[in-house]
């Protein structure tokens, strides 16, 4: 691995929309760990990376916080080993809110069929990927 990308999106109109990360970050060991921070994702979060050698950490805040008001909110999680592929964005979190009644709660499996969220009452969807690399950073 030479590069660790976090992303983070909220689906617009059935698409995943970008709107935290796309750089990278520098990753010359073969082991560490990533941990997440967070309430509501789309409020903002923060994320640390640690390594055998280095470690850092970034946060990122929205400039109008949601309001929740009403709303229900079900965040599922990558808990199995998922084999690493390199290019391939692995989904960590997708975070769903709600005024309905009730919330589907999908496997990671999802991210890449966000087309099957499509016809539920949603406020927002909100996934967390990382994805490994053998480029180096530019």
């Amino acid at each position: 691995v030479e590069k660790l990308q976090l992303n983070t999106y909220r689906l617009n109109d059935g698409e995943w929309e970008l709107i935290s990360g796309g750089g990278g970050e520098a990753f010359e060991d073969t082991e560490g760990r990533i941990a997440l921070n967070f309430g509501n994702i789309g409020d903002g979060m923060r994320i640390a990376i640690q390594s055998e050698n280095t470690s850092s950490s970034t946060d990122w805040k929205t400039s109008e916080p949601q309001n929740l008001d009403g709303v229900s909110t079900a965040t599922s999680y990558l808990t199995e080993v998922t084999k690493i592929e390199y290019e391939k964005e692995i989904p960590l979190v997708v975070q769903i809110s709600t005024k309905a009644n009730s919330i589907s709660s999908y496997g990671m499996e999802y991210f890449y069929s966000p087309e099957k969220y499509e016809g539920q009452e949603y406020e927002s969807i909100y996934a967390v990927t990382v994805r490994f690399s053998q480029e180096k950073l530019s």
